[in-house]
């Protein structure tokens, strides 16, 4: 399910259910495992337990996690090599989950699901799992000594359970990215399959029939949510339970009738091969994909996709049969946990020291381009580094001035991302005019009076609202002479072309202006920039080191990469106000109606949609030039 999700999205659009499947499946077998041992002599062997796990999964995965590094070194924009490097390093420790989890809370990290070892993640859940789930059921036998100990492990199974379904509901709330990553919310999802093992004599009383009912329940549950899910679905949460449940179903069903031909598919040969090479064929499959589909962007993504599943299945076959069987069944290593974990610390410490290395792998022909372009990516306006750009859950924007503090006159600066992409060129206009610079910028946060829909947290973004609310207070206390306003153009009303959504939102832009004009001697509204639609950083390292296909041009047409709706509405929002103006820089960014990456020495944007810091300063006096007689009347009063 998680290889057609990744390969053919629109085929299986829930299909990122399979790693809830997978958890259930190991509480299952670990818990099982534990348990058995625990019966049988009294104790476990923490050692020879690690040292189990580490033969079964570090071999193969540092095989992979070390093999992509060093290819994507090679294929992919010198660019990218920090974040390839700072992953890979994460995955090679098993903390990817918690790595890929901060970053995907930055709103500027728009390339995160291109990261060749994103899925590594799940790896990581299932490694934190192992480390503290023997020590927890030790301790449950120990601290409920007066019970029976396959009694005191149900007991904190069920407790460890419980509270993780809530902090996975609260999290996905709230902070959905560690919801989705994060070991404490997905316990419960473990939890449930080592309840599918303690609770297996009494499933053992069921009949035949009423197994199969719940086979069959359990089937249509996982299935029902890998076709009905999708990215919009609020996840993981109360929707997890359909598939972690299902799961549990199919499990308990079978816990007594091993070997019989109730449905004949697990039985083929053909799956209990897939079976045997499923381990890695899921770590292979994705960073295959993900290069296959940066080197060969034009062969189509269908292709792409086959090529890269077809591939990632012969390597799984070759990486099971020479790396995951020998280790696995290695006699010496059987014999001798100290040995295995010694070799387990060993390969992570050269995988990470692979990783580290990779970002030199590239020719050293490139050296020049990676260092402009990767200076270029990261040449955004300073306020990041200050602390002052509003982060998604944030309600209270941070105090920031800039320009000449004590100036008689004030500007406030108010919006989202692309706001911000303007305040190189507003700060220098504050410090050659004199007038001081109030910053109110927050991720995702339009001007407009509007609650967006948030795709990263999945709900309406109310922080936004409340962010907005008490801007406009702070703007109430200030008074400013001038306000300059702008936000992205792609939010759901521009995108979809929806006109009562666009009705709306011009009413929400009116109703800003409006309040506005009681505290502010003019509003301006910038106008939204050009999309190129590609990294652009990393499109010109591509071109300039000949580092694989890419476009020959880096260019994009202005026409199709402005949304006309938006500025349509401004302009139509502002009709008839005095006191507000709406100011369209495009063609100072795009001076022909193709728009080139580069200008001389200058590249004008850090990703796929900011402007470079450095391009945004050049257009200050451009942009004073362009400002309202009334707006810069109101500095000079």
């Amino acid at each position: 399910m998680v290889v057609v999700f990744h390969a053919w999205p629109e085929a299986m659009p829930g299909g990122f259910i399979g790693v809830d499947v997978f958890f259930v499946i190991s509480g299952y077998l670990i818990t099982g495992l534990l348990v058995r041992e625990f019966d049988a002599s009294g104790r476990i062997d923490f050692a020879a337990f690690y040292a189990r796990r580490v033969r079964r999964l570090f071999p193969a995965a540092m095989l992979v996690i070390a093999t992509t590094a060093v290819a994507a070194a090679m294929l992919r924009s010198p660019t990218t090599s920090g974040d390839l490097v700072s992953g890979a390093i994460a995955s090679a420790l098993y903390v990817s989950n918690l790595w890929f989890s901060v970053l995907s809370v930055d709103y500027l990290q728009d390339g995160l699901h291109r990261n060749p070892l994103l899925h590594t993640w799940s790896l990581g859940v299932e490694e934190q799992f192992y480390l503290v789930w023997p020590a927890l059921m030790v301790g449950a036998t120990m601290i409920l000594s007066q019970v029976a100990a396959s009694r005191a492990i149900a007991w904190m199974v069920a407790g460890v359970s419980v509270l993780s379904f809530v902090a996975c509901v609260w999290l996905t709330l709230y902070f959905p990215s560690w919801a989705f990553f994060s070991l404490p919310a997905r316990a419960w999802e473990l939890g449930l399959g080592a309840a599918a093992f303690l609770l297996h004599s009494r499933a053992g009383a069921l009949g035949g029939s009423a197994r199969r009912m719940m086979l069959v329940a359990g089937l249509m549950c996982i299935m029902a949510s890998a076709f009905g899910f999708s990215s919009q679905t609020r996840f993981p949460g109360y929707a997890a339970l359909a598939p972690a449940l299902g799961t549990w179903l199919v499990i308990t069903s079978g816990t007594q009738v091993v070997g019989q031909r109730s449905f004949g598919l697990p039985r083929l040969a053909v799956m209990e091969r897939l079976g045997d090479f499923s381990y890695s064929w899921y770590l292979w499959h994705w960073p295959l994909l993900i290069l296959l589909g940066d080197y060969w962007p034009a062969s189509g993504r269908h292709q792409t996709a086959l090529a890269g599943v077809t591939a990632s299945l012969a390597l799984a076959a070759l990486t099971f049969r020479f790396v995951e069987d020998p280790a696995r069944h290695h006699k010496t290593l059987q014999t001798a946990p100290a040995r295995t974990l010694a070799l387990g610390l060993a390969l992570m410490v050269i995988t990470v020291a692979v990783a580290a290395a990779s970002r030199f792998i590239a020719p050293v022909a490139q050296g020049d381009v990676r260092q402009k372009m990767a200076q270029a990516s990261r040449d955004r306006p300073r306020l990041y580094d200050d602390k002052c750009f509003a982060a998604a859950l944030d309600v209270d924007p941070p105090r920031c001035t800039y320009g000449v503090v004590d100036a008689e006159h004030s500007v406030a600066l108010v919006g989202d991302s692309h706001a911000a992409q303007w305040f190189p060129a507003i700060e220098q206009l504050a410090k050659a005019k004199g007038f001081r610079l109030e910053v109110f910028v927050k991720a995702a946060c339009p001007l407009a009076e509007v609650e967006p829909y948030d795709h990263k947290l999945i709900r309406p973004y109310v922080e936004c609202t409340q962010w907005r609310e008490r801007v406009f207070e702070r703007l109430t206390a200030l008074r400013p002479a001038l306000v300059i306003g702008s936000n992205a153009s792609q939010y759901e009303p521009f995108v979809t072309g929806d006109h009562a959504a666009q009705v709306g939102w011009q009413a929400g832009l009116e109703s800003s202006l409006r309040r506005l004009a009681g505290v502010a001697g003019h509003v301006v509204v910038l106008g939204d920039t050009p999309r190129p639609g590609f990294h652009v950083p990393t499109c010109l390292a591509r071109r300039q080191s000949k580092q694989g296909p890419t476009d020959a041009t880096c260019s994009f047409q202005l026409s199709d990469s402005v949304m006309r709706d938006a500025l349509r509405i401004e302009r139509a929002a502002v009709q008839g106000r005095t006191n507000a103006s709406v100011i369209d820089m495009n063609d100072a960014i795009c001076t022909t109606p193709t728009c080139q990456a580069q200008k001389g020495e200058v590249v004008l944007y850090h990703d796929s949609q900011h402007l470079s810091a450095t391009f945004a300063g050049s257009l200050s006096e451009e942009l004073w030039r362009r400002l309202a007689t009334g707006a810069r009347a109101t500095l000079k009063n």
